[in-house]
């Protein structure tokens, strides 16, 4: 082993000159099982969230040896949690980790006991559970499950589509104005005083997003009814889904299984094994994925 150094991601850009670097590092490490409720997918996904403050982002931490990441601390959009991640054989790594996440997101935020440092942790990673234990972290929050889809090119998804309904993606339609209405509506944000500007006409700057992947179902107005991101990088084994959503007036007509399922059926095409989603929702069950893992929020307070 080399000489490990810590760097902080950046100055404030969401995409900066140390992108390639953790980004890698999720590509290697992340998603296929090992450490999977964190994926590249949700790291572009994060990034380039408009709820995510770029004054935030160069809290996060990488641990570097030889210029590659072999440690992350991070949140997702906002913290509490944050997450602990390494490379396997890095796990002595933990304690300063775990030193870097108490000096800087120690937080009073949604605690009634004082100030906490909250993270997540899967029973399947004895060592960090066993290390969390013994700095006095308890079970404390919601749980966080990985919801899998096997696929194979050659054994495709089949779905069927209300008469007027088809399917489109962003190469041949790439309306901002349209998707932000679409997830505004779909995520029930609908009658609040002030809307929801979260996608308001922002340009998609997330490195691997792939328009062929962003699979929207039209109404037979044109209206955009459901749609399924997924995330995809040939050469990995899974894919992962962020988001999905369906405006209530759509809904129970089979539109989001349609779009899960063919967004699944092309990451197939591309080498996919299988396809990831983060939720607890009985709506994945009912179509097939099944439980890949389950992770769960400890927290120690301070």
């Amino acid at each position: 082993m080399g000489k490990i150094k810590f760097l902080n991601y950046s100055n404030g850009e969401r995409f900066s000159e140390n992108y390639q670097m953790l980004s890698h590092f999720f590509e290697k490490y992340t998603g296929n099982g090992l450490q999977e409720n964190w994926h590249i997918g949700r790291l572009d996904w994060m990034l380039n969230h408009d709820y995510t403050n770029p004054e935030l982002l160069p809290l996060i931490g990488m641990w570097v040896e030889e210029d590659e990441v072999v440690g992350v601390v991070i949140f997702d959009i906002d913290h509490p949690p944050v997450y602990f991640l390494c490379e396997p054989g890095y796990e002595h790594l933990y304690n300063d980790m775990y030193e870097y996440a108490e000096k800087t997101f120690k937080t009073d935020k949604w605690c009634e006991n004082g100030y906490w440092v909250k993270t997540v942790i899967k029973d399947e990673d004895t060592v960090k559970v066993q290390f969390l234990k013994d700095k006095g972290f308890v079970m404390d929050g919601y749980p966080e499950d990985i919801l899998e889809l096997k696929c194979n090119a050659n054994d495709k998804y089949n779905y069927s589509l209300p008469e007027g309904f088809s399917v489109a993606t962003f190469d041949t339609e790439k309306n901002y104005e349209k998707y932000a209405e679409l997830l505004y509506k779909g995520f029930d944000h609908e009658g609040e005083e002030e809307p929801d500007v979260t996608y308001d006409s922002v340009a998609f700057r997330e490195p691997h997003w792939n328009d062929s992947l962003k699979i929207l179902i039209k109404s037979s107005n044109g209206e955009w009814a459901s749609h399924c991101g997924i995330w995809y990088t040939p050469g990995d084994e899974t894919a992962y889904i962020e988001p999905v959503a369906t405006i209530p007036k759509y809904r129970k007509k089979g539109l989001a299984k349609a779009a899960i399922y063919e967004a699944v059926n092309r990451c197939a095409d591309l080498g996919a094994k299988r396809a990831i989603v983060i939720s607890d929702m009985d709506f994945y069950y009912t179509i097939g994925f099944k439980k890949s893992s389950h992770y769960y929020q400890v927290a120690k307070y301070l």
